[in-house]
């Protein structure tokens, strides 16, 4: 590069740059943006000195969600139904299960609640489950942590369908291992 381009290109960076100048002389550089009524509000205090946002969205009063997984290679239709302490139905109609796939509940779990959790399939039932939410409280990592619940429908060696359970353990996600889509989807009209 010669003498003169260089000159010139260093002159025109020079006056750009006054340009580009912030002024920050309104007083508001060093002052930190203050809380709103609405921010400082948001947790409130619930018993078990675990806390609770104020915003249903972000955790409701049923946070956990139960999957029912088809480990199989075949499409089944299931009646579902998953039924509270007190007998009454959370859960209840027949749903298809497509082969390595899985239907999703959302929200239908309270914390520290115990849920029985039954299936018919093909005029066959299976036996029954007990899904608890227990609490995390005690997890210091999550505190509110997940207990998401995950029925595992597969084939026995006598190629009999059978279903098991398991349930994250807090700060533990399982998770399913296949695909799903919300249960009201895959609804079949009985």
């Amino acid at each position: 590069m010669n003498r003169r381009q260089f000159l010139s290109i260093s002159a025109l960076s020079l006056s750009l740059s006054g340009c580009m100048g912030v002024n920050l002389s309104d007083g508001t550089e060093n002052n930190p943006p203050t809380a709103t009524a609405t921010e400082a509000e948001t947790e409130t205090s619930i018993p078990n000195s675990e806390t609770k946002s104020s915003t249903p969205a972000q955790t409701p009063e049923q946070p956990h969600d139960l999957y029912i997984v088809n480990y199989t290679t075949t499409t089944e239709i299931a009646t579902v139904r998953v039924l509270d302490e007190n007998g009454n139905a959370v859960v209840e109609g027949q749903y298809e299960l497509p082969s390595e796939r899985g239907i999703e509940f959302e929200d239908i779990g309270a914390r520290k609640k115990e849920y029985k959790i039954e299936l018919m399939i093909d005029g066959t039932e299976l036996m029954p489950l007990t899904w608890f939410t227990a609490s995390c409280a005690s997890v210091d990592e999550a505190p509110r942590g997940s207990r998401d619940g995950y029925v595992q429908l597969r084939r026995d060696s006598a190629d009999r369908l059978q279903a098991t359970l398991a349930v994250d353990g807090c700060d533990a996600i399982i998770g399913p291992e296949y695909p799903t889509g919300l249960a009201q989807g895959f609804r079949v009209e009985e």
